[in-house]
């Protein structure tokens, strides 16, 4: 029973992430392209993705994997 509270609760902290960054992004982002380019503000929503989307699922496969 703990272990579906664990996977549940990464999951909905995963959509919550996802949910501010697609409420913040339309503040930020013309700022960000026009001081940055196209390129550069490309590749740093490509790390921001990654740091912010990667720990989210390894976490709920690891729980869920661990308590099978």
């Amino acid at each position: 029973m703990l272990t579906h509270f664990l996977i549940i609760t990464a999951l909905a902290a995963a959509s919550f992430l996802r949910s501010l960054a697609g409420f913040g992004f339309p503040l930020f982002a013309p700022t960000m392209y026009n001081a940055l380019g196209y390129g550069k503000g490309d590749t740093i929503l490509a790390v921001a993705a990654i740091v912010l989307g990667c720990p989210a699922c390894v976490k709920t496969v690891t729980c869920f994997l661990a308590h099978v």
